[in-house]
């Protein structure tokens, strides 16, 4: 749905479709941490305070460049913004693809 700015039209659809697919792309990365917890506690022997670590871990260096990346998008453009809201969902959607893959190999 086209929304009006100073004196043109400009077309959101495209950007809000992108940050819609990296934002469930993001909560399955969440859900992936969250159900692979309980196998990282006993693979490495950590308590239940280490084991909050590595989830706050994902949280602080996702929320720390999504900083970067927004004043990036601030200084440089709309381009470099969806440039590394795609870059992320093609990462993320690999790391997704790599772990369906794996999974069963690591379950042996």
């Amino acid at each position: 749905m086209p929304t009006l700015s100073i004196g043109s039209v400009t077309r959101t659809g495209p950007a809000f479709a992108l940050l819609g697919a990296v934002q469930m792309l993001l909560i399955c990365g969440i859900t992936v941490i969250s159900v692979a917890l309980p196998a990282v506690q006993y693979e490495f022997g950590l308590d239940r305070g280490e084991l909050a670590l590595v989830s706050s871990a994902y949280g602080l260096s996702f929320s720390g460049l999504l900083l970067l990346g927004g004043r990036l998008a601030d200084l440089y453009g709309r381009r470099l913004f969806l440039l590394g809201v795609g870059l992320f969902g093609c990462a993320s959607a690999a790391a997704l693809l790599a772990v369906a893959l794996l999974w069963p190999r690591i379950r042996r």
